[in-house]
């Protein structure tokens, strides 16, 4: 978290009800063990 006038400002523009909900990157885990598998020779 940024604690400049530039992240508070940020912060102050964010409008909740335009975004969706945060959630973990979970769907990302497949993709990166592939990748790190393909890096490594592991297939």
């Amino acid at each position: 978290m940024s604690d400049n006038q530039f992240g508070i400002d940020r912060r102050l523009e964010w409008q909740a009800e335009k975004h969706g909900k945060a959630e973990p990157l979970h769907y990302r885990w497949g993709n990166i063990k592939r990748l790190l598998n393909d890096l490594t020779g592991n297939a």
